[in-house]
């Protein structure tokens, strides 16, 4: 089993042990401090007295029909009562069992006797119903007699969807009552011309304030019929007068009297409109006030209006159904000889058998804390792998903050500790895309890569996920099949191994891998593609290989801010257990051509530096060198690959 799959089932088991631990410390108090829910199991038995006419079909229909009886007279009793509603039934033992689920803390003894009551009334009277039908003595059971009984049900059917309709129609009044009044309700000023606003002014006596503006504005009225008076009496004055002087001194008395009554109107008008208003904006507030108690006194009307609407509804259902019945019996009748019996036994009807046995009630756990126990599993998984990690984690910790080897110092004493290994680069060559010939390799070259895959393995107990740049002095030194042959390495191990290409020049390991050098290694550090669309799965298991692609300007820039894409690496990190970066140009970068300034931010963005060299050249200068030049950067030296020349 490779190393992330071990690590899986094991994050995998301490999220299960979390998960177990938590429930069995919070079962306890979620069962007391939530409530749950109570089951009421009962069993209605009944008794075929035809057994010829039962079979499968007919059971079913009948039980169809008792759960809908049994629903519909659960919706007249509570609501509670439906919140979990399913009929069991067993045709061998002709058995209904009613299962309702109801809250732990609704008083069901209360309402479950009414239902059951409700619903054995029910059942004698369909009972006594087909049995009145049905019988022989009955004058029902001739054609006249059916018919008698059909006549009379229609009637009382009309007069029920009558009734009906009156009581749809005062509903309708009063929900628009009830939309005026919260229009009035909304208004901070009486409206005009409201009748019913009016007619209660009307009911209110007037106060001291109010018989004073209204004796004011009576004493205006009385000098305006004083002054109709007078225009009265100047017109009967005119038409006696034949003088000319004196028609003209009664026309400017008119004149002056007329002005004076449209004055005086003018005045009254002003009065009786500043009286009205004052006492209705006086007394709105108390007109609202008694549009509330009239809208509550509607709401009930209403609530009694839809249960009477639903008592109408079901006693129409069952007179229909009645009148089916008899119709059904009307077209079933013989045209010669009737023989009422053969309706008997032609018909399915079980009888209920009384008393009821006592029902079965048991508490179980209620929806809201089955969701409290689910909240509290993922808890507890969560805090199990957080408690996992955090363990890691501290290991990390202790490894980073523990004092620098001699390795990454640049005073060494020990150059042989600073080679990881020395490797023919022509010692057989293989084409990555030929799987099997480099399984079947057992001996040669694998020994040589062995001791280099050992030591780049050893940093994953620094780092989880090690980011290793692999370049070299001089970038003819970096051979792009000693960099795959390590990778294939360290494959055969069980790790999965990300390859990355990071040279602008050549591109070499782009043709290895038979792919094309872009979109890839750039274009995912400018967030222009996820990495799932540029990484690139090779023939050999666990083994991926990332494109160069191209760089942009600002890329090629020295200044670049590279903590922008740390995210980025993170992310990349979940997936892969070593990343290598093939970038044989980082530690020789040419200031001329800005492609290859680009490489440089490597020495930032990676964990280790593994140099390639040959064998042939002074190792003590050369560490030295590397050192000096790494001392600026994030990326720790980690050793040599000498190749041998």
């Amino acid at each position: 089993m490779s190393v992330w799959r071990r690590k899986y089932f094991v994050r995998l088991f301490v999220a299960f042990c979390g998960a177990v631990l938590l429930l069995a410390i919070g079962v306890v108090p979620i069962k007391k401090l939530l409530p749950a829910d109570r089951i009421y199991h009962q069993d209605f038995i009944f008794r075929v007295t035809s057994p010829s006419s039962f079979d499968d079909e007919n059971w079913r229909c009948f039980v169809l029909q008792q759960e809908l009886d049994i629903y519909q007279l659960a919706r007249r009793h509570t609501s509670e009562l439906c919140r979990k509603f399913k009929i069991i039934s067993e045709a061998a033992t002709f058995k209904i069992t009613l299962v309702i689920r109801c809250p732990q803390q609704v008083d069901m003894r209360k309402r479950w006797a009414p239902l059951l009551s409700s619903y054995v009334e029910h059942r004698q009277s369909t009972e006594e119903t087909r049995t009145r039908a049905t019988a022989p003595e009955s004058s029902r059971g001739t054609e006249k007699g059916l018919k008698d009984w059909l006549e009379k049900l229609d009637r009382k059917h009309q007069q029920l969807r009558q009734n009906l309709e009156i009581l749809q129609a005062k509903y309708k009044r009063m929900a628009a009552e009830l939309v005026d009044w919260k229009r009035f309700l909304s208004l901070s000023q009486p409206p005009v011309d409201l009748a019913d606003f009016e007619i209660f002014l009307s009911a209110i006596p007037l106060t001291e304030n109010g018989l004073a503006d209204c004796a004011e504005w009576e004493q205006l009225q009385k000098k305006q019929h004083s002054l109709d008076r007078e225009l009265a009496q100047l017109d009967i004055r005119s038409g006696r007068c034949f003088e000319e002087k004196e028609l003209q001194e009664i026309k400017k008395q008119r004149e002056k009297k007329d002005r004076e009554r449209q004055q005086l109107q003018k005045e009254c008008a002003q009065k009786k409109a500043v009286f009205i208003r004052k006492r209705q904006q006086q007394y709105w507030p108390q007109y609202q006030e008694t549009l509330k108690k009239r809208m509550r006194k509607n709401e009930n009307l209403m609530a009694v209006n839809a249960e009477q609407r639903f008592l109408v509804n079901e006693i129409i259902r069952n007179h229909q159904e009645q009148i089916d019945l008899a119709r059904s019996l009307i077209s079933s009748l013989p045209t010669r000889n009737p023989n009422p019996s053969s309706l008997l036994s032609s018909g399915f009807c079980p009888r209920l058998q009384l008393p009821l046995p006592a029902p079965l009630i048991m508490d179980t756990l209620s929806y809201l804390q089955w969701l409290a126990l689910v909240l509290l599993g993922l808890l507890g998984a969560g805090l199990g792998v957080i408690f996992y990690n955090d363990l890691i984690s501290r290991k990390i910790r202790l490894v980073n903050t523990a004092p620098p080897s001699p390795l990454s110092c640049p005073q060494l004493t020990n150059e042989d500790e600073q080679v990881l290994a020395v490797i023919d680069p022509e010692q057989q060559p293989y084409d990555i895309t030929s799987t099997e010939e480099i399984n079947q390799t057992e001996g040669g070259w694998t020994p040589q890569y062995d001791q280099a895959a050992k030591s780049l393995i050893t940093l994953r107990d620094q780092v989880e996920v090690p980011a290793v740049l692999i370049t070299g002095m001089n970038p003819a030194d970096v051979s792009p099949r000693v960099v795959v042959n390590l990778a294939i390495a360290l494959t055969r191990r069980g790790y999965r191994i990300l390859l990355v290409e990071a040279d602008v020049g050549i591109k070499p390991l782009a043709a290895i891998f038979e792919q094309t050098d872009t979109p890839g290694f750039f274009e995912w550090r400018r967030g222009e593609i996820w990495s799932s669309q540029a990484i690139v799965p090779s023939h050999l298991p666990h083994l991926s290989f990332l494109p160069v692609g191209t760089a942009s300007s600002d890329q090629c820039n020295l200044e670049l801010d590279i903590s922008r894409e740390s995210h980025r690496w993170a992310n990349l990190r979940r997936n892969f257990d070593l990343i290598l970066i093939y970038a044989p140009a980082a530690l020789s970068v040419d200031s001329q051509k800005p492609e290859e300034i680009a490489v440089t931010h490597l020495l930032d963005l990676t964990d280790f530096t593994v140099v390639l060299s040959h064998d042939n050249k002074d190792i003590s200068l050369l560490i030295n060198t590397i050192n000096s030049l790494l001392e600026n950067h994030q990326s720790r030296f980690e050793g040599l690959i000498l190749l041998k020349s």
